[in-house]
């Protein structure tokens, strides 16, 4: 069924789904079915740069070999026992500038890169990075003032095995030094290929060779490579200023070139609008930074960035606690106990004071005194007329066993109240205190028979 594509100008598909990404994507393979060719994938966060390797885009061309030289005499553990080409991969893993370029066989992948936000948009040989190594500092914030679309390439190709013929060769060569004139003759002769290359036929094989671009299926080694399903397309593109008398006297040099031309001529354009939104499809599909790059740093950033993006419940502000202060308080409060103290057994005093004016019997003086302390236990008791009433009615109670009349205890009864409760007016209370608290009442209990 053919699809819907939203083609632009040039000729380029543009997407803006996951949805729509692999739907053109198994459009190609459906296309492919029953070759043996396979698909590689490349993703550049900016349509507008350039395809080249590392090596190519910083000028480094010509201290190339000084390059994996230096990097093999630094670590000969790391590098020592391996093939040109297996050099060339760990020196491409570790950042080094190589003429290998890094492609995907996992079109997700590659469209994971293509999303990746550019830091710069405008000075491509400056600031971009090889798509092995993404900036593990960012985000993957995105704001379109300082983002451009991306680009997916692809190519249906051989892949060639890594420890192939023509792949030792070009790593080999990337490996000499070709500083002042060099001739076919003198690069034969390093490559110990003598006997194998006489012919001009076998001149023109080799220089075939030197001058082509190759995808290589290269060994999964690292865990890099492992995850992001990588694959390598390593250039010789040397030139040759061609001696047709003599195809072995022909000079030759290091130069660099565009790959363009090694994918296919329509890419996929990612609008940098969909960007984010890709992303997350991606992040579901576990297509992220986390997942493709098992290196600590990398681990890291995207939980930074997988856990941090989302609207987390802000925390409270710090209060340093403040000792001294507390302390200070602490002292304060241990002088108004001090001081309530006295005022408690002022209140006492008050209290046994108004009593002794009705009461001269010591035993029914302190049975009046244990009802006030039972009927007054609660703050607010002075507020309570039915308190009021009954405090009087047990206090009359009380005074009728000195054998007075009962007008004269009711009276003697209300006054005693009275005077009570003109004490809680006048707030002349008792603090009873307790570990955490100080709760204020009106009457201890000290009146209460042991």
């Amino acid at each position: 069924m053919e699809l819907d594509l939203n083609i632009d100008s040039n000729g380029n598909v543009i997407v803006n789904t996951l949805s729509e990404y692999v739907a053109y994507i198994s459009q190609l393979q459906a296309a492919n079915e029953g070759s043996n060719e396979r698909f590689f994938f490349r993703g550049q966060s900016n349509k507008n740069w350039d395809v080249r390797p590392c090596l190519f885009r910083e000028n480094n061309l010509t201290i190339e070999s000084d390059i994996i030289s230096e990097a093999c005499a630094r670590a000969p553990f790391e590098f020592g026992g391996r093939s040109a080409f297996e050099r060339l991969t760990k020196l491409q893993h570790y950042g080094l500038p190589t003429r290998m370029l890094d492609v995907t066989l996992n079109p997700l992948v590659a469209l994971y890169f293509a999303c990746a936000k550019c830091e710069d948009k405008e000075n491509y040989d400056k600031n971009y990075k090889e798509s092995d190594t993404i900036d593990v500092d960012s985000d993957h914030s995105f704001d379109n003032e300082y983002d451009v679309d991306g680009a997916v390439y692809y190519r249906r190709a051989y892949g060639h095995k890594h420890n192939s013929d023509d792949i030792d060769l070009l790593a080999r060569i990337a490996e000499m030094d070709f500083s002042g004139d060099i001739v076919l003759h003198q690069l034969v002769e390093k490559l110990g290929l003598r006997s194998q290359i006489k012919q001009a036929e076998d001149f023109e094989e080799l220089a075939k060779v030197m001058q082509n671009a190759y995808f290589v299926i290269s060994t999964f080694n690292n865990e890099r490579l492992i995850r992001q399903s990588g694959a390598f397309l390593l250039s010789g593109s040397i030139n040759i200023q061609l001696n047709k008398s003599d195809y072995g006297a022909s000079r030759i040099e290091k130069s660099s070139c565009s790959l363009n031309s090694q994918f296919a001529s329509e890419r996929i354009i990612i609008p940098a609008g969909s960007k984010e939104s890709l992303l997350e499809e991606l992040n579901f599909y576990n297509i992220n930074q986390g997942a493709l790059f098992p290196e600590l740093e990398h681990q890291m950033a995207y939980i930074k960035y997988s856990m941090c993006k989302s609207n987390v419940r802000s925390a409270s502000s710090f209060e340093k606690i403040d000792f001294d202060a507390i302390k200070a308080e602490e002292s304060k409060e241990g002088v108004e106990i001090a001081e309530s103290v006295v005022k408690e057994e002022l209140v006492d005093k008050a209290i046994y004071d108004i009593v002794s004016q009705y009461i001269s019997d010591d035993a029914i003086k302190q049975n009046v005194l244990r009802i006030i302390t039972r009927q007054t236990e609660y703050i607010d008791w002075a507020n309570k007329e039915a308190t009021i009433s009954d405090l009087r009615r047990k206090i009359k109670r009380s005074l009728s066993l000195q054998s007075i009349s009962s007008d004269v205890a009711t009276q003697s009864a209300r006054n005693m109240v009275s005077q009570l409760v003109n004490l809680y007016v006048k707030k002349i209370t008792i603090i009873c205190i307790s570990p955490k608290m100080i709760l204020k009442t009106p009457f201890s209990s000290c009146f209460e028979s042991n």
